[in-house]
């Protein structure tokens, strides 16, 4: 349930098990991420058993400079497009219309990608929505300081 101070606990876990298969994938991977945004703060309530649950719909991540828009859009099919429910919308929104070759053109020519999860470009199909970052307010993912928490 959203409130106008946020979300319940069940909601919020329900919300970051969404999101949770990408994360799990980054570290099979071993790429280093950082969670930012709205998400790290329902990541932090519910590693640490606050209740300051804040709504949310994306996940925003910081990644390595050298992890490339590819990488991510080939990690992203691996874990998502294997699901029957999103599947036929990711393969259209990522491969349909050269989709794939644009991500690879512009390779790491911008600092955010908002990636797949716009509910009209996909027929309705509500993907899990991430903003992918290389840099935020200046600073690279090897310049922050991180605490590592389960969730």
């Amino acid at each position: 349930m959203i409130g106008a101070d946020g979300i319940n606990r069940a909601a919020a876990e329900r919300l970051f098990a969404r999101f949770a298969p990408m994360f799990a994938e980054f570290e099979r991977r071993g790429i280093d991420y950082c969670l930012v945004g709205g998400l790290a703060v329902v990541a932090q309530c519910l590693a640490h058993g606050g209740d300051g649950f804040r709504a949310t719909v994306d996940a925003d991540a910081m990644v390595p400079q050298d992890y490339s828009n590819a990488e991510f859009a080939r990690d992203y099919l691996r874990v998502y497009a294997a699901d029957p429910k999103y599947a036929d919308a990711i393969y259209e929104a990522v491969l349909g219309k050269g989709g794939f070759e644009q991500l690879n053109e512009a390779e790491n020519a911008f600092a955010n990608i908002s990636f797949v999860g716009a509910d009209e470009d996909l027929d309705g199909i509500d993907t899990p929505d991430f903003d992918v970052c290389r840099r935020l307010n200046g600073r690279t993912l090897a310049s922050i300081e991180r605490e590592r928490i389960e969730v």
